[in-house]
């Protein structure tokens, strides 16, 4: 018995100090679902890490993608996507690099919402409405104060089974981005 409780004391003190040495994979495993390697890939590529600090209820990373983008004239620009799905197949992404882009027109977005964010020096969060789906998207306006392009999106997208999160989601994921 002594041995057993030594032993359980013993796991325990081990665990704790790997969650204090490797915080990073503490928090991956809590919040925002990226693992230490795709943490360390990312930032082999030379780009800073954000992450959602928030995540609405039942939300999981669903993909992780890295690496080099094609630029055109031979060169290219590295990037990372992530995206999260949750219980009512409502769906957001994240992705930081040069060539991060949805594509969307600023001038044809029905509204706009500009939020002050301590990492962003802009951050404009867009309404799309096209054929009754709404989407929302940062397009072009999202710009780490520390260097870096990012963008954020949550379309409706009937061919996934996707749909967007409501603008006060959004906002709320948008308002918890914060750097690794």
């Amino acid at each position: 018995m002594r041995h057993l409780i030594a032993f359980s004391l013993a796991a325990g003190l081990a665990l704790a100090t790997t969650l204090a040495t490797f915080p990073e994979q503490a928090q991956a495993a809590a919040n925002h679902g990226l693992n230490a390697g795709q943490i360390n890939k990312i930032r082999s590529l030379g780009l800073k890490v954000v992450v959602p600090g928030y995540l609405p209820a039942g939300f999981k990373l669903s993909k992780f993608d890295s690496g080099m983008d094609e630029m055109g004239n031979d060169q290219k620009s590295p990037y990372y996507h992530i995206a999260y799905v949750g219980p009512k197949n409502q769906s957001f992404y994240l992705c930081g690099g040069e060539t991060c882009s949805w594509g969307a027109d600023n001038e044809g977005a029905q509204s706009r919402k500009t939020l002050n964010h301590a990492l962003f020096s802009r951050l404009t969060l867009f309404r799309y409405v096209f054929e009754n789906r709404v989407s929302y998207n940062t397009a072009h306006e999202m710009s780490l104060k520390a260097g870096g392009k990012y963008e954020y999106g949550s379309p409706d997208n009937p061919e996934s089974g996707q749909s967007a999160l409501p603008e006060a989601e959004n906002v709320k994921v948008l308002n918890g981005l914060r750097l690794l």
